[in-house]
């Protein structure tokens, strides 16, 4: 049974359910002190010249997106999915994933889904961001559009200031056996 769409806002439950976003999940994992100076004093940390030109790269990321060829992922074939809204009140998150593709397509009675998150960094993919893609995996699973046992072992970060998208291993230290 899959969970409801995604909604802004959490929707309350007996006790008002609370579902974290998965960046929030990754931002824990890197640094607890990042949500907060988010949440606790929002006025204190504010939107920088390099927080803007991180959500414009974004931004035209995806756009680049749309144009690159599969094999980028090392796949002949595929259905792309863009920002998928996700939410699972069973696992207490929500969140926006950039990309899934769906091998070989959504149809497909054993289709697979492989995680793509778009980061603009010159560093290398730390822990927290292997995380933030198992959660990822684990919300498309839950949401039962397709199965993501390739997922769970095989997701991409995409660093547009590389050439090519770097795959993460992240399913077995997070959430998957």
């Amino acid at each position: 049974m899959s969970d409801p769409p995604h909604t802004t806002m959490p929707a309350a439950t007996g006790s008002a359910a609370l579902l974290f976003e998965v960046t929030d999940l990754k931002q824990w994992a890197y640094c607890p002190r990042v949500l907060y100076y988010r949440y606790c004093l929002p006025e204190i940390r504010p939107i920088t010249d390099l927080i803007t030109a991180g959500i414009a790269s974004h931004r035209d990321e995806g756009t680049r997106e749309e144009r690159r060829s599969l094999r980028t992922y090392g796949l002949t074939v595929g259905e792309r999915i863009f920002d998928i809204g996700l939410r699972s009140a069973a696992l207490g998150l929500r969140g926006r994933l950039d990309l899934a593709i769906a091998v070989p397509s959504r149809a497909a009675p054993a289709a697979e889904a492989i995680v793509v998150e778009y980061k603009d960094s010159e560093k290398p993919a730390g822990p927290h961001f292997k995380l933030q893609l198992a959660a990822y995996a684990l919300l498309l699973e839950r949401r039962g559009a397709c199965r993501c046992g390739a997922a769970s072992s095989t997701a991409f970060h995409y660093v547009s200031r590389k050439s090519s998208p770097s795959r993460r291993r992240c399913g077995r230290k997070y959430g998957r056996p």
